[in-house]
C-alpha cells in the first residue's frame, strides 16, 4: 500500500476537486446517473457550506485522490453520525491502495471528532462496495426501483 500525506484541502485543491466530480458521480454510479456538473457543484458545495471538508492526498502539489467528509443526520432518529459523502482517486493513480488509505484516515478522522457511527451511501453496481464491506461497513438499507 502506498503512503501519502493526507492534508485539509486548501481552496485551490476544492476547485480542481470540484472539476471532477460530475465525472466522479457518473462513474461512481455505474455510468448510470450523469447529472448535469452546475447539479454536482451545488450539492457539494452545500455539503461544505454545512461543515463539510475535503481531505486530500497529494503529492509535488499534484492531486491524486479526496475524500470528503461530514456529518448527517438520521431521518429516522435525529442521530447525528459522520458521513463520508464522497472518495475519488483519478484513474492514473488506481491500484496502488488510495482508496483504502483515504477511507481509513477518513475513518480515524471522524472518530476523533467524537462519532461513534459513521455512514456512506454505495450505489449497487459501484465496484467499491466490496471495500467499504472490508473495512467493515455493512448494508443498512437498500433502496429499489421499478421502470414503469
Amino acid at each position: 500500500m502506498m503512503s501519502l500525506p493526507i492534508i485539509k484541502a486548501n481552496n485551490q485543491d476544492v476547485s480542481v476537486i470540484l472539476k471532477h466530480s460530475a465525472a466522479g458521480v457518473y462513474e461512481s454510479t455505474g455510468n448510470t446517473v450523469n447529472p448535469p456538473e452546475e447539479k454536482v457543484y451545488a450539492m457539494f458545495t452545500a455539503i461544505l457550506e454545512k461543515g463539510g471538508y475535503y481531505l486530500v492526498a497529494k503529492e509535488e502539489d499534484q492531486i491524486q485522490g479526496w475524500i470528503l467528509l461530514g456529518q448527517h443526520k438520521d431521518y429516522f432518529t435525529d442521530a447525528i453520525h459522520g458521513f463520508i459523502y464522497d472518495i475519488f482517486v483519478l484513474p492514473e493513480y488506481r491500484g496502488k491502495g488510495l482508496a483504502k488509505m483515504l477511507i481509513q484516515y477518513g475513518i480515524e478522522e471522524l472518530k476523533l471528532k467524537g462519532y461513534d457511527e459513521i455512514g456512506l451511501n454505495v450505489f449497487a453496481s459501484n465496484t467499491a462496495k466490496d471495500l467499504y464491506k472490508r473495512l467493515g461497513f455493512k448494508e443498512t438499507q437498500i433502496l429499489m426501483k421499478l421502470s414503469v
